[in-house]
Protein backbone atom coordinates (compact mmCIF):
# COMPACT_ATOMS: atom_id res chain seq x y z
CA UNK A 1 0.00 0.00 0.00
CA UNK A 2 0.79 2.97 -1.04
CA UNK A 3 1.33 6.25 1.66
CA UNK A 4 0.28 9.74 0.51
CA UNK A 5 1.11 12.90 2.45
CA UNK A 6 -0.74 15.88 1.35
CA UNK A 7 -1.27 19.50 2.40
CA UNK A 8 -3.13 22.50 1.61
CA UNK A 9 -2.06 26.18 2.13
CA UNK A 10 1.64 24.47 2.98
CA UNK A 11 0.20 22.93 6.16
CA UNK A 12 1.44 18.94 5.27
CA UNK A 13 -0.94 16.52 6.61
CA UNK A 14 -0.92 12.72 7.05
CA UNK A 15 -3.73 11.34 4.54
CA UNK A 16 -5.23 8.82 7.19
CA UNK A 17 -7.69 9.63 9.45
CA UNK A 18 -6.88 13.12 8.11
CA UNK A 19 -9.74 15.97 8.23
CA UNK A 20 -9.08 19.56 6.50
CA UNK A 21 -11.10 22.19 7.72
CA UNK A 22 -10.69 25.56 5.37
CA UNK A 23 -12.56 28.43 3.39
CA UNK A 24 -13.44 28.34 -0.51
CA UNK A 25 -15.36 31.44 -1.88
CA UNK A 26 -16.09 31.73 -5.45
CA UNK A 27 -17.43 34.85 -6.67
CA UNK A 28 -20.25 34.53 -9.24
CA UNK A 29 -18.60 36.27 -12.15
CA UNK A 30 -16.07 32.91 -12.05
CA UNK A 31 -12.55 34.48 -10.42
CA UNK A 32 -10.85 33.37 -8.99
CA UNK A 33 -12.22 29.55 -9.86
CA UNK A 34 -9.16 27.49 -8.52
CA UNK A 35 -7.72 26.36 -5.06
CA UNK A 36 -4.43 24.72 -3.76
CA UNK A 37 -3.70 21.55 -3.76
CA UNK A 38 0.03 20.46 -2.40
CA UNK A 39 0.98 16.78 -1.39
CA UNK A 40 3.15 14.26 -1.53
CA UNK A 41 3.29 10.81 -2.73
CA UNK A 42 5.43 7.97 -1.17
CA UNK A 43 5.70 4.45 -2.67
CA UNK A 44 3.77 1.40 -0.82
CA UNK A 45 6.07 0.74 2.14
CA UNK A 46 6.40 4.74 3.07
CA UNK A 47 10.29 4.59 2.89
CA UNK A 48 10.71 6.47 -0.39
CA UNK A 49 9.34 9.18 -2.48
CA UNK A 50 7.04 8.04 -5.31
CA UNK A 51 8.78 9.08 -8.57
CA UNK A 52 6.58 8.49 -11.16
CA UNK A 53 4.44 10.33 -13.75
CA UNK A 54 1.07 10.46 -12.77
CA UNK A 55 -2.19 11.58 -13.23
CA UNK A 56 -4.79 12.83 -10.74
CA UNK A 57 -8.44 13.36 -10.53
CA UNK A 58 -9.84 15.40 -7.95
CA UNK A 59 -13.95 15.16 -7.47
CA UNK A 60 -16.06 17.16 -4.79
CA UNK A 61 -18.91 15.60 -3.53
CA UNK A 62 -21.52 16.11 -1.19
CA UNK A 63 -21.45 15.79 2.88
CA UNK A 64 -22.08 12.15 2.09
CA UNK A 65 -20.24 11.55 -0.57
CA UNK A 66 -22.72 10.25 -2.41
CA UNK A 67 -23.63 13.11 -5.20
CA UNK A 68 -20.85 14.18 -7.80
CA UNK A 69 -20.58 17.99 -7.75
CA UNK A 70 -17.62 18.91 -9.57
CA UNK A 71 -14.43 16.47 -11.43
CA UNK A 72 -11.52 17.30 -13.18
CA UNK A 73 -8.08 15.25 -14.24
CA UNK A 74 -4.75 16.85 -14.29
CA UNK A 75 -2.32 14.34 -16.06
CA UNK A 76 1.21 14.07 -16.43
CA UNK A 77 2.46 15.45 -13.00
CA UNK A 78 5.97 14.21 -12.95
CA UNK A 79 7.06 13.53 -9.58
CA UNK A 80 10.43 12.06 -10.63
CA UNK A 81 12.24 15.18 -9.74
CA UNK A 82 10.55 16.63 -6.92
CA UNK A 83 11.03 13.83 -4.15
CA UNK A 84 6.82 13.11 -4.48
CA UNK A 85 6.26 16.40 -3.94
CA UNK A 86 3.19 18.39 -6.00
CA UNK A 87 1.46 21.76 -6.54
CA UNK A 88 -1.92 22.35 -8.12
CA UNK A 89 -4.53 24.30 -8.30
CA UNK A 90 -7.76 22.47 -8.28
CA UNK A 91 -10.98 24.33 -10.45
CA UNK A 92 -11.90 25.37 -13.36
CA UNK A 93 -14.59 27.38 -15.63
CA UNK A 94 -17.19 25.37 -16.92
CA UNK A 95 -16.66 23.72 -20.16
CA UNK A 96 -12.81 23.57 -19.52
CA UNK A 97 -10.84 20.98 -20.82
CA UNK A 98 -9.63 19.83 -17.33
CA UNK A 99 -13.45 18.73 -16.04
CA UNK A 100 -13.89 15.13 -17.36
CA UNK A 101 -17.01 13.31 -19.10
CA UNK A 102 -18.68 13.01 -15.20
CA UNK A 103 -18.60 16.53 -14.31
CA UNK A 104 -22.10 17.92 -14.01
CA UNK A 105 -21.16 21.43 -15.25
CA UNK A 106 -21.71 23.45 -12.05
CA UNK A 107 -19.96 27.09 -11.44
CA UNK A 108 -17.97 26.49 -8.78
CA UNK A 109 -19.90 29.08 -6.88
CA UNK A 110 -22.75 26.68 -7.24
CA UNK A 111 -20.58 23.72 -6.20
CA UNK A 112 -20.14 25.56 -3.16
CA UNK A 113 -23.16 27.78 -2.33
CA UNK A 114 -25.63 26.04 0.57
CA UNK A 115 -28.81 28.18 -0.48
CA UNK A 116 -31.03 25.75 0.24
CA UNK A 117 -31.94 24.47 -3.02
CA UNK A 118 -31.39 21.46 -5.50
CA UNK A 119 -28.22 21.55 -6.77
CA UNK A 120 -28.31 18.00 -9.05
CA UNK A 121 -31.49 15.98 -9.90
CA UNK A 122 -31.34 11.92 -9.03
CA UNK A 123 -29.30 10.56 -11.79
CA UNK A 124 -30.35 7.04 -11.30
CA UNK A 125 -31.11 6.11 -14.65
CA UNK A 126 -28.24 7.69 -16.32
CA UNK A 127 -24.34 8.12 -15.17
CA UNK A 128 -25.49 6.97 -11.56
CA UNK A 129 -22.72 10.02 -9.88
CA UNK A 130 -25.75 11.47 -7.75
CA UNK A 131 -28.34 8.71 -6.53
CA UNK A 132 -31.05 10.12 -5.17
CA UNK A 133 -30.40 13.82 -5.95
CA UNK A 134 -28.53 16.32 -3.68
CA UNK A 135 -30.42 19.36 -1.45
CA UNK A 136 -27.56 21.92 -0.13
CA UNK A 137 -28.71 23.11 3.44
CA UNK A 138 -26.68 25.72 6.11
CA UNK A 139 -23.56 24.41 6.91
CA UNK A 140 -22.86 21.63 4.78
CA UNK A 141 -19.45 20.55 3.90
CA UNK A 142 -18.13 19.01 1.20
CA UNK A 143 -15.70 15.97 0.51
CA UNK A 144 -12.98 16.06 -1.96
CA UNK A 145 -12.02 12.73 -3.36
CA UNK A 146 -8.34 12.32 -4.85
CA UNK A 147 -7.47 9.58 -7.21
CA UNK A 148 -4.12 8.92 -7.87
CA UNK A 149 -2.92 6.73 -11.58
CA UNK A 150 0.45 6.13 -11.97
CA UNK A 151 1.37 6.06 -15.77
CA UNK A 152 1.06 1.94 -17.18
CA UNK A 153 -0.60 1.10 -13.55
CA UNK A 154 -4.07 0.91 -12.00
CA UNK A 155 -5.99 3.68 -10.13
CA UNK A 156 -5.69 4.42 -7.10
CA UNK A 157 -8.65 6.35 -4.39
CA UNK A 158 -6.79 7.71 -1.35
CA UNK A 159 -8.94 7.17 1.76
CA UNK A 160 -10.72 8.90 3.51
CA UNK A 161 -12.11 11.65 1.62
CA UNK A 162 -11.23 14.80 2.69
CA UNK A 163 -13.84 17.48 4.02
CA UNK A 164 -14.26 20.62 2.92
CA UNK A 165 -15.79 23.14 5.06
CA UNK A 166 -15.62 26.94 6.24
CA UNK A 167 -13.94 28.73 8.60
CA UNK A 168 -15.76 30.34 11.29
CA UNK A 169 -14.79 34.08 10.29
CA UNK A 170 -13.37 36.18 7.26
CA UNK A 171 -11.41 39.14 6.67
CA UNK A 172 -12.83 39.17 3.32
CA UNK A 173 -14.80 37.40 1.16
CA UNK A 174 -15.78 38.11 -2.44
CA UNK A 175 -19.28 35.82 -1.76
CA UNK A 176 -21.39 35.00 0.64
CA UNK A 177 -23.17 31.37 0.12
CA UNK A 178 -22.13 31.84 -3.53
CA UNK A 179 -23.59 35.24 -4.24
CA UNK A 180 -21.43 38.11 -5.70
CA UNK A 181 -21.27 41.71 -4.17
CA UNK A 182 -23.78 42.53 -7.37
CA UNK A 183 -26.08 40.50 -6.22
CA UNK A 184 -26.54 42.89 -2.75
CA UNK A 185 -28.29 46.02 -2.03
CA UNK A 186 -25.00 48.07 -0.86
CA UNK A 187 -24.96 50.69 1.19
CA UNK A 188 -24.62 54.22 -1.48
CA UNK A 189 -25.61 57.27 -1.59
CA UNK A 190 -29.39 57.33 -0.31
CA UNK A 191 -29.60 53.06 0.10
CA UNK A 192 -29.43 53.23 3.70
CA UNK A 193 -30.99 50.53 6.67
CA UNK A 194 -33.35 53.84 7.56
CA UNK A 195 -33.95 54.97 3.65
CA UNK A 196 -34.73 50.53 2.80
CA UNK A 197 -37.03 50.41 6.05
CA UNK A 198 -38.81 53.20 4.48
CA UNK A 199 -39.43 51.85 1.43
CA UNK A 200 -40.35 48.39 2.70
CA UNK A 201 -42.36 49.28 6.36
CA UNK A 202 -46.20 50.40 3.92
CA UNK A 203 -45.31 53.89 5.35
CA UNK A 204 -44.89 57.31 3.22
CA UNK A 205 -42.03 57.34 1.22
CA UNK A 206 -42.59 60.06 -0.81
CA UNK A 207 -39.85 61.30 0.23
CA UNK A 208 -37.82 58.66 -1.15
CA UNK A 209 -38.42 59.00 -4.86
CA UNK A 210 -39.27 60.78 -7.52
CA UNK A 211 -41.68 60.91 -10.92
CA UNK A 212 -41.16 62.05 -14.13
CA UNK A 213 -43.68 62.23 -17.16
CA UNK A 214 -42.92 58.62 -17.91
CA UNK A 215 -44.99 57.15 -14.59
CA UNK A 216 -48.15 57.75 -12.81
CA UNK A 217 -48.62 59.00 -9.34
CA UNK A 218 -51.17 57.34 -7.43
CA UNK A 219 -53.34 60.27 -5.82
CA UNK A 220 -52.19 63.42 -7.58
CA UNK A 221 -54.88 66.19 -8.87
CA UNK A 222 -52.41 66.80 -11.42
CA UNK A 223 -52.90 65.96 -14.65
CA UNK A 224 -51.03 63.01 -15.95
CA UNK A 225 -50.02 61.71 -19.46
CA UNK A 226 -50.52 57.68 -19.98
CA UNK A 227 -48.49 57.76 -23.51
CA UNK A 228 -50.03 56.09 -26.61
CA UNK A 229 -49.76 52.52 -25.25
CA UNK A 230 -52.63 49.94 -23.86
CA UNK A 231 -54.19 51.12 -20.91
CA UNK A 232 -55.97 47.79 -19.26
CA UNK A 233 -56.98 45.98 -15.92
CA UNK A 234 -59.01 42.41 -16.24
CA UNK A 235 -60.63 43.69 -12.97
CA UNK A 236 -63.43 46.75 -13.06
CA UNK A 237 -62.62 50.38 -13.33
CA UNK A 238 -64.39 53.49 -11.06
CA UNK A 239 -64.50 57.07 -12.03
CA UNK A 240 -65.62 59.10 -8.44
CA UNK A 241 -66.07 55.58 -6.67
CA UNK A 242 -63.79 53.32 -5.32
CA UNK A 243 -66.42 50.05 -5.26
CA UNK A 244 -67.61 50.21 -8.80
CA UNK A 245 -70.39 48.11 -9.73
CA UNK A 246 -69.72 47.60 -13.23
CA UNK A 247 -66.83 46.93 -15.61
CA UNK A 248 -66.53 51.02 -15.59
CA UNK A 249 -68.86 52.76 -12.93
CA UNK A 250 -68.94 56.47 -12.58
CA UNK A 251 -70.00 57.58 -9.09
CA UNK A 252 -73.35 58.59 -8.44
CA UNK A 253 -72.97 61.70 -6.21
CA UNK A 254 -73.21 64.02 -9.75
CA UNK A 255 -74.48 64.16 -13.55
CA UNK A 256 -71.72 62.62 -15.40
CA UNK A 257 -71.43 63.26 -19.49
CA UNK A 258 -68.95 60.79 -21.42
CA UNK A 259 -68.60 62.68 -25.09
CA UNK A 260 -66.27 63.39 -27.92
CA UNK A 261 -64.45 66.86 -27.32
CA UNK A 262 -64.86 69.60 -30.23
CA UNK A 263 -62.59 70.05 -33.20
CA UNK A 264 -61.53 72.53 -35.53
CA UNK A 265 -61.84 70.36 -38.46
CA UNK A 266 -65.70 69.30 -37.48
CA UNK A 267 -66.79 67.32 -34.79
CA UNK A 268 -66.00 63.71 -34.90
CA UNK A 269 -68.18 60.98 -34.62
CA UNK A 270 -69.03 59.26 -31.08
CA UNK A 271 -69.91 55.26 -31.62
CA UNK A 272 -71.20 52.64 -29.21
CA UNK A 273 -71.14 48.95 -30.35
CA UNK A 274 -72.53 45.95 -29.64
CA UNK A 275 -70.19 42.41 -29.62
CA UNK A 276 -70.13 40.57 -32.61
CA UNK A 277 -70.33 37.25 -33.49
CA UNK A 278 -67.15 35.54 -34.67
CA UNK A 279 -66.25 35.62 -38.34
CA UNK A 280 -66.01 32.40 -39.86
CA UNK A 281 -68.71 31.13 -37.80
CA UNK A 282 -72.39 29.95 -38.57
CA UNK A 283 -75.33 30.96 -37.66
CA UNK A 284 -74.21 32.97 -34.13
CA UNK A 285 -76.46 36.24 -33.00
CA UNK A 286 -74.44 39.59 -32.51
CA UNK A 287 -74.84 40.54 -29.18
CA UNK A 288 -77.78 42.99 -28.60
CA UNK A 289 -77.43 47.06 -27.74
CA UNK A 290 -79.69 47.82 -24.20
CA UNK A 291 -79.98 51.31 -23.36
CA UNK A 292 -81.28 51.99 -19.33
CA UNK A 293 -82.84 54.59 -17.92
CA UNK A 294 -82.09 55.02 -14.24
CA UNK A 295 -83.87 52.93 -11.50
CA UNK A 296 -86.45 54.82 -10.04
CA UNK A 297 -88.37 54.86 -6.57
CA UNK A 298 -91.76 55.31 -5.45
CA UNK A 299 -94.12 58.00 -7.39
CA UNK A 300 -91.34 58.58 -9.60
CA UNK A 301 -89.84 57.35 -13.00
CA UNK A 302 -86.77 58.12 -15.53
CA UNK A 303 -86.64 58.85 -18.91
CA UNK A 304 -84.80 58.52 -21.94
CA UNK A 305 -83.98 61.75 -23.94
CA UNK A 306 -82.03 62.58 -27.23
CA UNK A 307 -80.94 65.94 -28.55
CA UNK A 308 -79.56 66.77 -31.72
CA UNK A 309 -78.24 70.00 -33.07
CA UNK A 310 -80.44 71.47 -36.01
CA UNK A 311 -79.09 73.84 -38.88
CA UNK A 312 -78.87 77.38 -38.32
CA UNK A 313 -78.03 80.23 -40.37
CA UNK A 314 -74.47 80.61 -42.20
CA UNK A 315 -71.49 81.59 -40.06
CA UNK A 316 -70.04 80.45 -35.95
CA UNK A 317 -72.76 80.70 -33.79
CA UNK A 318 -73.46 77.71 -31.97
CA UNK A 319 -76.79 75.50 -32.79
CA UNK A 320 -77.46 73.89 -29.59
CA UNK A 321 -78.94 70.72 -29.40
CA UNK A 322 -82.49 70.49 -28.42
CA UNK A 323 -84.76 67.78 -27.67
CA UNK A 324 -85.97 66.14 -30.82
CA UNK A 325 -87.25 62.54 -29.01
CA UNK A 326 -88.29 61.70 -25.54
CA UNK A 327 -89.60 58.07 -23.95
CA UNK A 328 -91.23 58.95 -21.15
CA UNK A 329 -90.89 55.86 -18.29
CA UNK A 330 -94.80 55.09 -18.82
CA UNK A 331 -94.03 54.80 -22.33
CA UNK A 332 -95.25 57.83 -23.99
CA UNK A 333 -93.48 58.70 -26.97
CA UNK A 334 -92.92 62.18 -27.90
CA UNK A 335 -91.13 63.47 -31.09
CA UNK A 336 -91.02 67.14 -31.29
CA UNK A 337 -92.81 68.16 -28.00
CA UNK A 338 -89.59 69.64 -26.72
CA UNK A 339 -87.72 69.09 -23.40
CA UNK A 340 -89.56 68.42 -20.34
CA UNK A 341 -92.78 68.07 -21.75
CA UNK A 342 -94.99 65.07 -21.38
CA UNK A 343 -96.73 63.92 -25.00
CA UNK A 344 -100.48 64.13 -24.78
CA UNK A 345 -100.76 60.42 -26.61
CA UNK A 346 -98.76 56.95 -26.91
CA UNK A 347 -97.23 58.68 -29.73
CA UNK A 348 -97.39 62.40 -30.08
CA UNK A 349 -95.69 63.74 -33.39
CA UNK A 350 -95.54 67.84 -33.00
CA UNK A 351 -94.51 68.74 -36.43
CA UNK A 352 -91.49 72.00 -35.98
CA UNK A 353 -92.13 73.70 -39.47
CA UNK A 354 -95.05 73.76 -41.69
CA UNK A 355 -93.69 72.92 -44.52
CA UNK A 356 -93.18 69.23 -42.77
CA UNK A 357 -94.91 66.21 -43.38
CA UNK A 358 -96.18 64.96 -39.97
CA UNK A 359 -96.24 60.87 -40.40
CA UNK A 360 -95.85 59.85 -43.63
CA UNK A 361 -95.92 55.98 -44.64
CA UNK A 362 -94.32 54.99 -47.78
CA UNK A 363 -95.07 51.32 -49.21
CA UNK A 364 -91.96 49.45 -50.79
CA UNK A 365 -91.65 48.66 -54.65
CA UNK A 366 -94.39 45.81 -55.63
CA UNK A 367 -96.21 46.22 -51.85
CA UNK A 368 -98.31 43.42 -51.01
CA UNK A 369 -99.44 43.95 -47.66
CA UNK A 370 -100.99 46.72 -46.29
CA UNK A 371 -99.60 49.90 -45.61
CA UNK A 372 -101.59 50.84 -42.45
CA UNK A 373 -103.82 48.72 -40.00
CA UNK A 374 -105.67 50.57 -36.58
CA UNK A 375 -106.32 48.06 -34.04
CA UNK A 376 -109.24 47.97 -31.50
CA UNK A 377 -108.24 46.53 -28.17
CA UNK A 378 -109.78 43.25 -28.79
CA UNK A 379 -106.82 43.51 -31.93
CA UNK A 380 -109.21 43.30 -34.69
CA UNK A 381 -108.97 45.86 -36.86
CA UNK A 382 -110.45 49.60 -36.65
CA UNK A 383 -109.34 50.95 -40.21
CA UNK A 384 -106.95 49.38 -42.74
CA UNK A 385 -105.22 51.54 -45.20
CA UNK A 386 -104.55 48.17 -48.15
CA UNK A 387 -101.52 49.12 -50.23
CA UNK A 388 -103.44 50.88 -52.71
CA UNK A 389 -104.64 53.01 -50.37
CA UNK A 390 -107.93 51.99 -49.92
CA UNK A 391 -109.58 53.02 -46.92
CA UNK A 392 -111.59 50.26 -44.64
CA UNK A 393 -113.17 51.27 -41.41
CA UNK A 394 -114.92 49.03 -39.33
CA UNK A 395 -117.23 51.62 -37.75
CA UNK A 396 -118.62 54.79 -38.76
CA UNK A 397 -117.32 57.89 -41.07
CA UNK A 398 -117.82 61.01 -38.87
CA UNK A 399 -117.45 64.38 -41.17
CA UNK A 400 -117.71 67.47 -38.85
CA UNK A 401 -121.12 69.17 -39.49
CA UNK A 402 -123.15 66.05 -40.27
CA UNK A 403 -125.15 63.61 -38.27
CA UNK A 404 -124.18 60.15 -37.15
CA UNK A 405 -125.23 56.63 -37.32
CA UNK A 406 -125.19 54.34 -40.46
CA UNK A 407 -125.63 55.97 -43.37
CA UNK A 408 -126.88 59.08 -42.16
CA UNK A 409 -123.61 61.48 -43.58
CA UNK A 410 -123.73 59.61 -47.01
CA UNK A 411 -127.90 61.04 -46.91
CA UNK A 412 -127.14 64.34 -45.37
CA UNK A 413 -124.45 64.46 -48.74
CA UNK A 414 -127.13 63.27 -51.23
CA UNK A 415 -129.87 65.87 -49.89
CA UNK A 416 -127.31 68.56 -50.47
CA UNK A 417 -127.30 66.63 -53.84
CA UNK A 418 -123.25 68.39 -54.20
CA UNK A 419 -120.06 66.50 -53.07
CA UNK A 420 -116.37 68.01 -53.52
CA UNK A 421 -118.84 70.98 -55.69
CA UNK A 422 -119.47 68.38 -57.83
CA UNK A 423 -123.17 67.40 -58.68
CA UNK A 424 -123.81 64.28 -56.38
CA UNK A 425 -126.23 61.58 -57.59
CA UNK A 426 -129.71 61.21 -55.63
CA UNK A 427 -129.56 56.91 -56.36
CA UNK A 428 -128.72 55.14 -53.16
CA UNK A 429 -125.82 52.98 -52.93
CA UNK A 430 -125.92 49.45 -52.59
CA UNK A 431 -124.10 47.39 -50.04
CA UNK A 432 -120.10 46.62 -50.94
CA UNK A 433 -121.00 49.72 -53.35
CA UNK A 434 -118.53 52.67 -53.68
CA UNK A 435 -119.04 56.40 -54.18
CA UNK A 436 -116.64 57.36 -57.05
CA UNK A 437 -116.25 59.48 -60.12
CA UNK A 438 -119.00 58.98 -63.65
CA UNK A 439 -117.05 60.20 -66.17
CA UNK A 440 -119.77 59.47 -68.21
CA UNK A 441 -122.80 61.38 -66.09
CA UNK A 442 -119.99 63.73 -64.92
CA UNK A 443 -121.42 63.18 -61.45
CA UNK A 444 -120.33 61.04 -58.16
CA UNK A 445 -122.48 57.60 -58.58
CA UNK A 446 -122.64 54.99 -56.85
CA UNK A 447 -120.10 51.76 -58.35
CA UNK A 448 -119.26 48.41 -58.01
CA UNK A 449 -115.52 49.64 -58.63
CA UNK A 450 -112.50 50.38 -56.49
CA UNK A 451 -112.80 53.92 -55.26
CA UNK A 452 -111.97 56.03 -51.72
CA UNK A 453 -114.71 54.88 -48.95
CA UNK A 454 -115.94 51.57 -48.70
CA UNK A 455 -119.88 51.45 -46.73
Amino acid sequence: MRYIKIGFFNTVLALVGAAVPFCLAFASSESPQTFTFQGRLLNEEGSAPLNKVVDVTFGVYSPDGGCLLYEEKQTEIDLSATDGMFSVQVGSATGSVRRTDLDPGKTMAQIFANRGTKLRDDDSSSSQTCIGGYTTANGDARKLRVVVTPQGEASITLSPDLTLSSVPSAFSSETLQGMGPSQFVQVSGNVSQTTMSALTDRGDASMLHNHDSLYVKIGTNASQNLGSGVIYTTGTMGIGTSIPSADLSFGGDKDRVLQTDRSTVGGRSFSIKAGGAASGVADLAGGNLNLFSGVSTGSKASDIEFFTSPAGGAGTSDNAPTSKLVIKGSGLVGIGTGHGNTPGAQLHVNVGAAGTVGLLVQGAVGQTADLLVLKKGDETNAAVFDKDGNLTLSGNLTLPGFPTGDLQAVTRLYSDTRFATRTLSTAVPEANQVIAWDNVAGQWAPMNVPGALTF
